[in-house]
């Protein structure tokens, strides 16, 4: 699920991908040396849903919602999953993690590449900001990349969104 502070940055095409701790209960699931999904706590948690994996069920879609257990405004497939550690992020995944940086687009390259992933550090810590979690402590990630599949509807100029609670298909 992509909750509140994400979403418009998503809708706005200017997020593809998240990064989640790795917790010591997820387990990955590979198929051919690649991650095609992980269970926490011993249930499927997330599943690639790209089409080149063969799932008994459908292929799997996820929630987009301002607020957990909220409305859902939209769904989105995995398109890739792996695991990294947080420090390995390059400018161009924070972008793609939505890292704003218009306001200073005229610094020269690798200022600018170091700008772009220390606003993602910023972010990262205030959402981890102590613990095993912390930037400080390299943990290990889920690195995310999804696309939308379904975006809320526009209508004279209001966005009207689906009302379909998560978890109803």
């Amino acid at each position: 699920m992509i909750f509140f502070k994400t979403w418009m940055l998503i809708f706005q095409g200017k997020k593809d991908q998240t990064r989640r701790p790795v917790f010591p209960d997820d387990e990955p699931i590979y198929e051919n040396d690649r991650i095609i999904g992980f269970k926490r706590k011993g249930r499927m948690y997330l599943r690639v849903g790209d089409g080149t994996v063969n799932w008994p069920s459908k292929q799997p879609t996820y929630a987009i919602q301002a607020c957990r257990g909220g409305w859902q405004l939209g769904r989105f497939k995995i398109l890739e999953l792996r695991q990294e550690r947080i420090k390995r992020i390059t400018a161009a995944d924070a972008v793609a993690e939505g890292i704003e940086h218009e306001d200073v687009k005229d610094l020269a390259q690798p200022l600018l590449d170091h700008f772009i992933v220390s606003r993602f550090r910023s972010l990262w810590n205030s959402i981890y900001h102590s613990g095993e979690y912390a930037w400080e402590n390299n943990p290990l990630v889920w690195v995310i990349k999804f696309d939308v599949v379904e975006r809320p509807m526009v209508s004279a100029g209001r966005a009207r969104f689906n009302e379909t609670k998560f978890g109803e298909d």
